[in-house]
């Protein structure tokens, strides 16, 4: 942007100083989707149940939509997806008689993940990081 400009042109400078803005902010915001997706996915493969390893070992993500300014991407279990309702919130024995008590083991990554989340998109609007 010039030092001085004409008053004409000024909604136009405006317009290119946010639009610069805007997509460096966009850009930030969607390096920490891909971070803290990464950091999630290892640390429910570190805190999940391990019975056989299995569970523990199929956790993945995928970019489930990508827009000019937005990126959504799913973290999922690939092969034992069934077990982790039952897992997290517990269930009754498959033959009757006593629950089988639950694990919460995705919730507790999941809240961390949203304020690591929300504070480094914070970060990025306010011009830092």
């Amino acid at each position: 942007m010039a030092d001085s400009i004409k008053i004409d042109d000024l909604a136009t400078e405006l317009a290119n100083a946010l639009a610069g803005y805007s997509d460096e902010v966009t850009e930030k915001v969607k390096k920490a989707v891909d971070e803290e997706t990464k950091i999630a996915c290892k640390e429910l493969i570190i805190r999940s149940p391990k019975k056989t390893g299995d569970y523990a070992a199929d956790w993945t993500s995928k970019k489930t939509y990508e827009g000019k300014y937005t990126r959504t991407k799913e973290i999922y279990n690939k092969t034992n997806y069934q077990l982790t309702h039952l897992l997290e919130f517990g269930h009754a024995r498959r033959g009757g008689g006593r629950t089988v008590p639950a694990i919460p083991h995705i919730k507790p990554i999941e809240a961390t993940a949203i304020e690591n989340f929300t504070r480094k998109v914070e970060s990025a609007a306010n011009g830092n990081g």
